[in-house]
């Protein structure tokens, strides 16, 4: 992964080929689209956005061949923008609002503009969550609260390609920074009280689904207080290892316990105790 990075910052005529060459591959268009961040890190607006333009060719042209809403090129758009802020204020937090509106105007477009093709590719899995819904949930309800979800995997998605953007720009330029910045995010009681009051307005414009979106920088912060634990005690990377394979096999019961650890962490600096504890 660094050897991608060592190349791309090599100049403008080797990240304009290095990325237009990964964006004409839908697997690896991820890692074309974080290098361009990188570029957008490390060198501002005006290289990130010379070598994003080429790139708008092979991500507009494979949009066009599947027929379906231009998300990659959103994508690259929220990236750029992300990168932009991230260079300006050094704050996850700030990147983490980004996520929530990336992930909402992702679902409003789909749902405006490509409702029917989302229809289709997502009617297996509607089906199949038909079978286990309970009575009087329809059709219609599931197909929301999927696009919700489809909603908030693309913010974390977001959040996962700036994390891979900023760690490749600390590894060439600063080293051990990423590590520093990540265990450092904690949300604010009052960015916190900032997420229930939208919560609040989801459930009155009747659209509570649309919370789960607004979960996506609880969970990053709790998984950065994990992250600053295993540090803190020098615990090795076993811990975190573990962790992610348990929220991956049993995500529906260990993300509410990370999520209530972001909570407490925002209400008590969790960090800032079990650091003196640890001390003492």
């Amino acid at each position: 992964m660094r050897v991608l990075a060592e190349r791309v910052m090599m100049g403008p005529r080797h990240a304009i080929v290095l990325t237009v060459a990964l964006n004409a591959i839908p697997l690896v268009q991820f890692l074309g689209i974080a290098l361009i961040a990188l570029v957008v890190l490390r060198q501002g607006a005006q290289g990130g956005l010379m070598v994003a333009g080429w790139s708008l060719l092979p991500l507009g042209l494979w949009s066009m061949f599947l027929a379906g809403p231009p998300i990659s090129i959103q994508l690259l758009m929220i990236m750029i923008i992300g990168a932009l802020v991230l260079r300006e204020t050094s704050s996850w937090r700030v990147i983490t609002v980004v996520a929530i509106i990336h992930g909402i105007l992702l679902t409003i477009i789909i749902d405006l503009f490509a409702a029917e093709w989302f229809r289709q590719i997502t009617e297996p899995a509607v089906l199949f969550q038909e079978q286990l819904a309970p009575e009087g949930v329809t059709r219609r309800q599931l197909y929301v609260s999927t696009l919700a979800w489809i909603g908030a995997f693309h913010a974390l998605m977001f959040i996962s390609l700036m994390m891979l953007a900023r760690w490749w720009q600390s590894t060439l330029y600063n080293p051990l920074a990423f590590g520093r910045e990540m265990r450092g995010l904690r949300l604010s009681p009052i960015f916190v009280l900032g997420l229930i009051v939208a919560a609040l307005l989801c459930i009155l414009v009747g659209s509570p689904e649309t919370i789960v979106i607004l979960f996506v920088p609880l969970l990053v912060s709790g998984l950065a207080l994990i992250h600053w634990l295993v540090a803190d005690r020098e615990l090795g990377a076993g811990p975190l290892v573990a962790i992610y394979l348990v929220l991956l096999v049993v995500n529906q019961v260990i993300i509410p316990l990370v999520l209530l650890l972001s909570l407490l962490d925002s209400s008590f600096d969790l960090r800032k105790k079990l650091a003196a504890e640890h001390n003492d």
